[in-house]
């Protein structure tokens, strides 16, 4: 197992439950359900808007991180470049109080797969695997 297999999440609602660490599978899980539960127009609207923004350079070096890493690919970039693209997407697409987490956190890196076709609209990823 790897560091990054793990995600660690805490419970808003009861700080009596002790925080949950996440397998890779329910991290993906847990990507998968923000992805689906984003609304169309937020998520063409960030596809385009990313797309606006990114250098070639910076697609290849997307793709490529993906194709070595489908499920942590960004993990390393999350606190940096993540950051910039974050508040990107909420001053040109929507702010975190119009999704339904609330948190871009819990949607930007399925954008960004979006955004050069990484990721499909509809169909499951089951990157885990």
């Amino acid at each position: 197992m790897r560091a990054t297999d793990i995600k660690i999440t805490s419970n808003k609602n009861n700080e009596n439950e002790p925080i949950k660490m996440l397998s890779t599978e329910e991290f993906v899980q847990f990507h998968n359900n923000r992805w689906f539960e984003l609304p169309l127009e937020i998520k063409e609207k960030a596809k385009k808007c990313i797309n606006e923004i990114l250098t070639i350079e910076s697609k290849v070096n997307i793709i490529e991180a993906y194709e070595k890493d489908p499920v942590y690919w960004i993990s390393p970039y999350h606190f940096g470049w993540g950051m910039t693209m974050r508040n990107h997407l909420r001053e040109y697409v929507c702010t975190d109080d119009q999704l339904l987490s609330g948190n871009w956190d819990d949607y930007y890196t399925q954008c960004v797969e979006y955004a050069p076709d990484l990721r499909p609209l509809h169909a499951k990823v089951d990157t885990y695997v």
